[in-house]
């Protein structure tokens, strides 16, 4: 596979060689290709991440803490109807 890079592109690469940052250009596009794949997220990994913190707030609430987060979150669960006429 043949990859054309921008001349802005070429440039930072360049400079990130002529820095010692990367000893070559195929050292630069490998970290550059591994910071990408680090940076993907799927929609099972962003869940499991929301589920994880979640857990950590299991069996912490008491009966209190309870009843004001539903009457806090009341509201939320009514329809406005005149806003879907």
């Amino acid at each position: 596979m043949n990859i054309t890079l921008s001349p802005e592109q070429e440039k930072f690469i360049q400079s990130q060689i002529a820095q010692g940052k990367y000893t070559n250009i195929q050292q630069a596009v490998d970290a550059a290709f591994k910071l990408l794949e680090k940076q993907e997220i799927t929609p099972t990994d962003l869940e499991k991440k929301s589920t994880h913190k979640l857990d950590k707030l299991a069996g912490t609430w008491t009966a209190t803490d309870e009843i004001e987060f539903l009457e806090n979150t009341q509201p939320f669960g009514k329809i406005e109807t005149n806003l879907w006429k």
